[in-house]
Formats: structure tokens, C-alpha cells, sequence
């Protein structure tokens, strides 16, 4: 995690840099966004790291309340050992999360947020190591998200979240494993 130090002490600079104190209107009704991550994704049960992008559209119908969805850019590795048994795959998970922020409305330049709501996982390239085994091919799985905006403009912030999924994946021979995948990213909030 030392990455996720490093990316949270370079927003918090970039910000007290370019965010003078400005009177700006943050958290207006009707705000739609679109978020652009670098991401770095482990897994709670086995320790597989894998790095990428992921992208995020969400609207504020409310100063305290929205809605996003959010989605890697790339397929992330899976592999896990059940009963014996290992399997490997490549996944994409695709979320759908209810978000409430406590501050919406207040003019403030720090916008934290939490997010619940669940995810679809689709796994390709499904292998195991049992004679014709096979994992699902999907999952519905709830997920968490804890955020954070850092307004530099009014349509401009710099992002820090934390998603977590609580996902079981279940294949043939008896394959049943806890993945519990947590995703933390870092980047920018475009809204408009």
C-alpha cells in the first residue's frame, strides 16, 4: 500500500496548490461526472495484486445523494485454490452503487462520499484444474465504497476511493472460494 500513500500525499499537495479558496458551489443539484482512475486491485483471500484503469459515470439528483456506475478498462486476473482444486481466470466487474455525501451542498473543496450497492462479475478465459471443470461464468456480489472529491475548480476535483466486494466463486468439482476483491483508485472528477 505504499502506493496509495504516495498517491494520497501527492493529492493533497496538487490540492492546497491549485485550490485557493475560493467561494464555489459544490454539490449542486443535478450534477452528472465522469471519474478516470489509476487503480490497483487486491484480493482479501489470496493476496493478487493487478493494477489498471477504471472509469466512472454518476449523477447527483440530490445535494446529498447519487448514483454510479463504475467499471475496470481491462480484464484482472483471478486465480484461487478451493478443496484442492485451482482455477484461473480473468475477470471484468461492473458496479452499480447507491452514494450518499454527508457535506453535499456545503460549500466545501473536500466532498467525501460512501457508496453501496452491488456488482456484476463476468469471468472469461475460465480454467480449472479439474478434468473438464469449469468456473460460473458470473455473479451478482455486494460492494462498498468509501470516496473522496477534492474540488481544485468547481468542475474539478482530484479522486481517492476504496471499493470492496464480497464475492464467493463457485465451479464445478466443488470449487467454492471467498475472493473479496478491494479496489483502490486515484484520479480525476470531471463534472458538468
Amino acid at each position: 500500500m505504499k502506493t496509495v500513500k504516495i498517491l494520497t500525499a501527492a493529492l493533497i499537495a496538487s490540492g492546497t496548490v491549485l485550490g485557493a479558496s475560493q467561494a464555489m458551489a459544490y454539490g449542486t443539484l443535478g450534477d452528472f461526472y465522469v471519474r478516470a482512475d489509476a487503480t490497483r486491485t487486491e484480493a482479501a483471500s489470496n493476496g493478487k495484486t493487478d493494477r489498471g484503469f477504471a472509469g466512472a459515470l454518476g449523477w447527483k439528483f440530490t445535494d446529498n445523494f447519487g448514483v454510479e456506475f463504475n467499471a475496470p478498462t481491462s480484464k484482472t486476473d483471478y486465480k484461487s485454490t478451493s478443496n484442492g482444486i485451482k482455477a484461473n481466470a480473468k475477470y471484468m466487474q461492473y458496479s452499480l452503487l447507491g452514494q450518499y455525501y454527508p457535506l453535499g451542498g456545503e460549500p466545501s473543496q473536500v466532498q467525501p462520499y460512501v457508496g453501496l450497492g452491488a456488482s456484476y462479475t463476468k469471468f472469461t478465459d475460465r480454467g480449472m484444474g479439474a478434468p473438464n471443470g469449469k468456473l460460473e461464468s458470473d455473479s451478482w456480489d455486494p460492494t462498498a465504497q468509501l470516496g473522496l472529491d477534492y474540488y481544485l475548480t468547481s468542475w474539478l476535483a482530484a479522486n481517492v476511493n476504496v471499493q470492496y466486494t464480497h464475492m464467493k466463486v463457485k465451479g464445478d468439482s466443488g470449487f467454492d472460494s471467498k475472493y473479496n476483491p478491494i479496489r483502490v483508485g486515484a484520479g480525476l472528477t470531471f463534472r458538468f
